[in-house]
């Protein structure tokens, strides 16, 4: 409100042509701090169409998986190597708004217990070094009911590393869009 008060003053005590400029001005701050932040993979960013998030992989290389045909509506399936490794990529997508929400990436399984725990501390050191200045950690320890879970929660969105529950050893490593997600969610309920 002191902001308000202020900028009326200012313009009450300048010339017409400043006035338009210091309004004009006013606005794109507040168009610009208003802007939506949309998580990125591998500097895509996820605040587009799934149809050009599966473009923009596959001009990095991925592939559509022969598995996504029969995938549920709200997902699709790719093939790619991120970090020296193949994966498989869920894409989840709003079957209300076709935007994205989140992806998967799905790393093989591991067959020795000492080599799955090696990569989860490697994938949870890339992802704190990635993200760690700009969010705050997710460090679920899991029980008997629960897996552990491991990421960072920023304003637009979560990385996170977790325990695939249907395959021991199998490491699934998370983007999810804050903005995309709830969108849905509103949609989907209202």
């Amino acid at each position: 409100m002191r902001f308000f008060m202020i900028f009326i003053y200012l313009c009450t005590k300048i010339q017409p042509m400043r006035k338009l400029f210091y309004i004009l001005f006013c606005l794109l701050l507040t168009l610009a701090a208003q802007a939506e932040e949309h998580m990125e993979f591998m500097g895509i960013t996820m605040g587009m169409s799934v149809d050009d998030f599966t473009a923009a992989l596959k001009e990095k290389g991925y592939t559509l998986s022969a598995e996504s045909a029969k995938a549920p509506k709200g997902k699709r399936l790719m093939q790619g190597d991120f970090n020296g490794g193949a994966v498989t990529l869920v894409l989840n997508y709003g079957v209300h708004t076709g935007q994205m929400t989140s992806l998967d990436l799905r790393f093989p399984q591991e067959k020795e217990f000492s080599k799955f725990l090696d990569f989860y501390e490697a994938m949870k050191r890339i992802v704190t070094e990635q993200y760690c200045t700009e969010g705050e950690v997710i460090n679920e320890q899991g029980n008997m009911d629960t897996l552990p879970k491991y990421g960072m929660k920023m304003d637009y969105g979560t990385v996170t590393i977790s325990i695939d529950p249907d395959k021991a050893f199998t490491l699934i490593l998370t983007y999810t869009d804050q903005h995309n997600t709830l969108e849905e969610r509103k949609l989907r309920y209202d």
